[in-house]
């Protein structure tokens, strides 16, 4: 039978161990959410969509890193692996570009 701590480290390796609110990838994945959010308000005309189309892009790019580092036996090392905190900075940037847009609207 198996354990379910047995399963979880089968599935935590997967994950970028990496937390480093500071550290240079997660401004650049920032950035990244920012205009892969601007690139969207082309087609997606709703901040909702644009927010839920930025994350699944930002998630689908985790998966890809996430499968390069596992061909490379580099799963499990901070930096390889599906980033939850670097999906989080996607989302701020698609947020951060939302507000400023609906600010302007405001005004």
């Amino acid at each position: 039978m198996i354990k379910l701590r047995d399963l979880w480290q089968k599935i935590a390796i997967w994950f970028d161990p990496d937390h480093d609110f500071r550290s240079a990838d997660k401004i650049l994945h920032a950035f990244g959410g920012f205009a892969v959010a601007l690139l969207l308000l082309l087609v997606v005309h709703t901040a909702l969509g644009v927010f839920a189309w930025t994350m699944t892009i930002g998630l689908v790019y985790e998966f890809g890193q996430a499968d390069v580092a596992h061909s490379q036996r580099l799963l499990g090392k901070p930096g390889y692996g599906i980033g939850l905190v670097d999906l989080a900075y996607d989302g701020f940037g698609a947020l951060v570009l939302l507000l400023f847009r609906f600010t302007l609207r405001l005004l």
